[in-house]
């Protein structure tokens, strides 16, 4: 399991170190830089408020978060498994279509107030490539990404998923080093790596199986067969029609017969419109850990992925 970044904090008898004193300045002045430059929401900041009697308990909890594009979504559940305390889920407050701008939203939030007992953190990316683990090494990692995805700008990382004997290589968002310094302790992960190793538990009792996730303007499909991953794959996507495009092109060239096809959807939208586009085509449609908002829950499916997979 990859990590990207690490730095502990020590403190002796009662007094912190200097190196510790220094990396906190670094920390809190990077996040005042940030802050500057996010708009500023009152709304959204007490919403997004950790309360404090949860960060008392940072010990015992797990922290995790998703970066999506102009998406972010956290939540706080026990780390030995459980119910989730807090839930939260925001688009950013911007209309820029800077990357940046969900480190931004971040930084101004007292999320890394504390160090949680387990801190796992997603994003989404378009370039990643899956490779047996018998064809893989570091040293052409970042070649065989750039074979298959075209130019690669930032540094190429891997993660072994142990389920389907593969690597998952794939281009780390450029701010990546950023985020590791405001969460020390945190492992991160693509999306579609949690994605995968879900995926491979719902295609355990189907001969085939078509796996869907929709996040916004990204869509991930994988295709099994008895057990084993036929695809993986992430498209851009502006609407559901695009989604069954996609899906069903992948299906046809495959020989998959996509109308009985187990289909199995995982969505942040609540208001099953993928899946009303979808059963008109397919006879075997299931949604995935549906959102129930009127709870005042806020996770969404990516949320339960870190504490199933992560």
């Amino acid at each position: 399991m990859p990590v990207v970044g690490m730095f502990l904090l020590s403190q002796k008898n009662g007094r912190i170190s200097g190196k510790e004193r220094l990396m906190r300045k670094s920390i809190t002045s990077f996040a005042a830089i940030i802050l500057n430059m996010s708009p500023f929401s009152p709304e959204i900041a007490a919403h997004a408020l950790i309360p404090k009697d949860l960060l008392g308990q940072a010990s015992s909890l797990h922290f995790a978060m998703h970066l999506g594009h102009h998406y972010v979504e956290c939540v706080l559940a026990e780390a030995a498994g459980g119910d989730f305390h807090w839930t939260r889920a925001f688009k950013t407050e911007t209309d820029s279509h800077h990357e940046h701008d969900v480190i931004k939203f971040v930084a101004a939030r007292n999320w890394n107030e504390r160090v949680f007992r387990k801190c796992t953190i997603s994003f989404d990316i378009m370039k990643f490539s899956l490779v047996p683990a018998a064809f893989y090494n570091d040293e052409n990692a970042a070649a065989l990404l750039a074979f298959n995805c075209g130019e690669i700008s930032n540094e190429v990382l891997s993660v072994e998923i142990r389920e389907v004997d593969a690597f998952l290589i794939y281009e780390a968002p450029s701010w990546i080093h950023d985020l590791t310094r405001m969460f020390p302790n945190g492992r991160f992960f693509p999306a579609a790596y949690l994605f995968l190793k879900h995926a491979c538990i719902v295609s355990a009792q189907e001969s085939e199986s078509l796996i869907i996730s929709y996040a916004g303007s990204i869509m991930l499909l994988a295709i099994f067969k008895d057990g084993k991953p036929l695809l993986l794959n992430a498209y851009a996507v502006q609407n559901e029609e695009d989604v069954l495009y996609h899906a069903s092109n992948a299906a046809m060239r495959l020989d998959v017969d996509f109308e009985n096809v187990p289909l199995f959807i995982y969505s942040l939208s609540s208001d099953k419109a993928l899946q009303n586009v979808l059963k008109h085509y397919n006879r075997q449609c299931t949604s995935m850990f549906e959102s129930d908002s009127s709870s005042g829950n806020e996770a969404t499916f990516i949320s339960y992925l870190h504490m199933l997979c992560a």
